[in-house]
């Protein structure tokens, strides 16, 4: 992924060589510099990390975010008039724009920004961490 596709604010996971971990971190993009270096926030330090990546949107994460399972568009997701449909698994997500073309929401990054581009406001976790250990 390259820089350019997050924005300040948005979710992520990354690898810092100075932690030791097999799982990627996650933190917040707090400052974009260059095109491909960002800086993450860490427990309350700030790293410059050069592998960074997006999560993979899942069901756990939209509880997290607050959107509320909605039997009134199958199986979808809501949260203030923001709808996503889901397959069968729960394993993908489309957001319908307003001339009915579906866009595929992979990441939660994409959420991010989408929900921004429509309500102007950001759409945040309270706890990324109980998200990812979902």
């Amino acid at each position: 992924m390259k820089a350019n596709d997050f924005r300040v604010g948005n979710i992520v996971s990354y690898f810092h060589p100075a932690i030791e971990s097999f799982e990627p971190l996650i933190g917040h993009v707090i400052h974009k510099e260059e095109e491909d270096i960002i800086i993450a926030e860490y427990e309350d330090v700030n790293l410059r990390t050069y592998s960074i990546g997006g999560i993979f949107l899942t069901a756990d994460w939209l509880k997290e975010l607050g959107f509320k399972p909605s039997s009134h568009f199958g199986n979808g997701y809501l949260l203030n008039n923001l709808v996503l449909a889901a397959d069968e698994q729960n394993k993908k997500f489309y957001f319908f724009d307003t001339s009915k073309r579906a866009r595929h929401i992979k990441y939660l990054h994409q959420l991010q920004n989408l929900y921004f581009e429509i309500h102007e406001e950001e759409l945040i976790a309270e706890n990324p961490i109980r998200a990812k250990a979902s």
